[in-house]
């Protein structure tokens, strides 16, 4: 496979022994990370003496949708050598097997379309964009009757990036892809038989860059990297007077562009809080750190060695002495990075909890706060009042209403109309209690996630 070396200000993922060195990240962005990677990190114990350790637990996985997609391609390719013999008859055989590796790759049945132009002494459109099962056979034949000439340079290269942009297709669905190939056999640029004064190849890019066309550079060892900043969607460096590396170049070349989002590398980096925590050595499961730089412990692995239910990571760190009591996350922050066939990087952050480190025999004194906002006490229940029954006011008796009739004279046995009315007697209201507002304990919750972006 060919090595991939992606500088990034935060990962660095490990070159692949071989010949193909694509240099720049680049590539349509998609809204959503691609293939959905998840991940959990659990910390545990999250109090801690001075001294102990702290074990880590580290679960992701991600889903990759295989399928191809639709491309528009142009290939230019530059046939000029400063060479003969045998060092051209191979590098010409390379180059024509890596080329026919790419267009034996795309799907040209999903509506996917290729063409050919070859940089000589001028620049010559050898096969328009065509698609189909015919398209496909005629490239390939296109791609067999090439030639390396030994003619010194080359004239046309910008003009052939220049053209090539405005003959893909405008009008693509957002899945589709234009994509323009070229293969630098690194000859100097001059103006050949053009007629018309040379669109130079920095502009041909420059129109590429305008046109938001990306732009794949496989640059031979003589060209000397000279198209790196044109290389907008990767760049290949192939190696040797013969590059026998061109067909796999090609076969990374058509992975990348057909299946861009494919991920290739998945890698854990854990960015430890060098004051208070240290990685304890020997202590990664399954396997030790790819690689520990300082506070940096990270863990790569090939997308294609993920196990059924993806990826699990163990370790320990110990608190450093002299600093308890404290409360810190873990980790500046921890994160896991993927590394797509189009060379384009995303990363999700894990979580990265909080840590009390007390110190010896002061648990509850340093950490006591700590530990009850872990383990929060149900707040007590709320008092309902019992409503009381509103009481009557008292009332004065009922005052007789003078009339005409007359009141019979008292007798000594009084009538049931004789007896006055009784007067009820007020009862004393006692005034109303207040009922306590009920308390309400609301814990002071520390952060636990300590999520950091």
């Amino acid at each position: 496979m060919a090595a991939a070396a992606v500088a990034c200000a935060f990962v660095v993922l490990s070159a692949v022994p071989g010949g193909a060195a694509p240099l720049a990240p680049a590539g349509p962005q998609q809204s959503l990370v691609p293939c959905d990677p998840v991940g959990t990190r659990e910390v545990s114990p999250r109090v801690v003496e001075e001294g102990a350790k702290v074990h880590v637990k580290v679960h992701y996985d991600f889903n990759c949708v295989s399928k191809t997609r639709r491309i528009n391609f142009i290939l230019i390719v530059e046939t000029t050598v400063r060479s003969s013999g045998v060092v051209r008859a191979d590098l010409l055989r390379n180059l024509k097997e890596g080329l026919k590796s790419f267009v034996n790759v795309v799907d040209f049945e999903n509506g996917s379309t290729g063409s050919l132009v070859l940089v000589g002494d001028q620049y010559t459109i050898r096969m328009p964009l065509r698609g189909g099962r015919e398209g496909k056979t005629e490239l390939l034949r296109q791609i067999e009757q090439i030639s390396l000439e030994p003619i010194g340079g080359s004239a046309g290269f910008g003009q052939a990036i220049n053209d090539a942009v405005g003959r893909l297709p405008t009008n693509v669905a957002d899945e589709d892809y234009n994509v323009i190939i070229i293969f630098d056999r690194g000859a100097p640029e001059t103006t050949g038989s053009n007629p018309e004064p040379p669109v130079t190849r920095d502009e041909g890019c420059q129109r590429a860059r305008r046109a938001k066309v990306p732009v794949v550079v496989v640059g031979h060892e003589d060209s000397q990297g000279r198209m790196v900043t044109c290389a907008s969607a990767g760049y290949y460096a192939s190696s040797g007077d013969k590059a026998p590396d061109l067909p796999q170049i090609f076969r990374d070349v058509a992975d990348a562009v057909l299946r861009g989002k494919q991920a290739k590398n998945s890698e854990y980096s854990d960015y430890l809080q060098s004051s208070y925590f240290e990685y304890v050595t020997r202590s990664g499961q399954p396997r030790e750190p790819t690689s520990i730089l300082g506070s940096e412990i990270t863990w790569n692995s090939a997308t294609s060695s993920k196990p059924p239910g993806g990826f699990t990571i163990e370790y320990d760190v110990v608190t450093m002495p002299g600093f308890a009591p404290e409360i810190q996350p873990l980790s500046i922050d921890a994160r896991l990075s993927m590394l797509y066939s189009d060379n384009s990087l995303s990363e999700i952050y894990l979580d990265n909890p909080e840590v009390c480190i007390y110190r010896k025999g002061r648990e509850q004194q340093d950490c006591g706060a700590f530990i009850r906002a872990l383990t929060p006490t149900a707040p007590p229940p709320l008092e309902t009042p019992t409503p009381t029954a509103p009481t009557a006011p008292p009332t004065d008796p009922p005052t007789p209403t003078p009339t005409d009739t007359p009141v019979p004279a008292a007798t000594d046995t009084p009538t049931a109309t004789d007896v006055p009315p009784p007067t009820d007697t007020p009862t004393a209201v006692p005034p109303p209690t207040a009922t306590p507002r009920p308390g309400i304990f609301l814990p002071a919750l520390l952060n636990g996630s300590g999520f950091q972006g």
